[in-house]
């Protein structure tokens, strides 16, 4: 399957066809991303491991509403490597504050109100 999944996104990025929207992020996103877990599930989980996994569901909350300031701040979609970097990083520090402000201290009182004996 992942054969398949990489010879369509060749077809596509050497052809342009059937490029539009989102195809394009989710066919590189797994042909990145599968060799990617593979590669990393040799490795022991540490602290940096589990923290990358608890905001990787605010990364994608975040990342559409961060494409969309950027695309209006310069005009176009991030285009060049300095741009994509810019709209790695502010997804990732947007996912950051949302996972410290929102999701850890709900996290907190749910565990809290579980531990309680009634």
């Amino acid at each position: 399957m992942y054969s398949v999944i990489f010879l369509l996104f060749l077809y596509m990025g050497s052809t342009g066809k059937l490029i539009n929207g989102q195809s394009k992020e989710i066919l590189l996103g797994v042909v990145l991303g599968l060799p990617l877990i593979y590669f990393l599930k040799s490795f022991e989980r540490g602290k940096i491991d589990s923290f990358l996994g608890s905001i990787s569901y605010g990364i994608y909350l975040c990342h559409f509403t961060v494409k969309t300031v950027i695309q209006n701040v310069i005009g176009h979609q991030p285009g060049n490597f300095r741009e994509w970097l810019i709209f790695i990083v502010l997804s990732i520090l947007c996912a950051t504050v949302s996972h410290f402000i929102v999701e850890y201290p709900i996290e907190k009182l749910r565990h809290r109100k579980r531990t309680v004996i009634v």
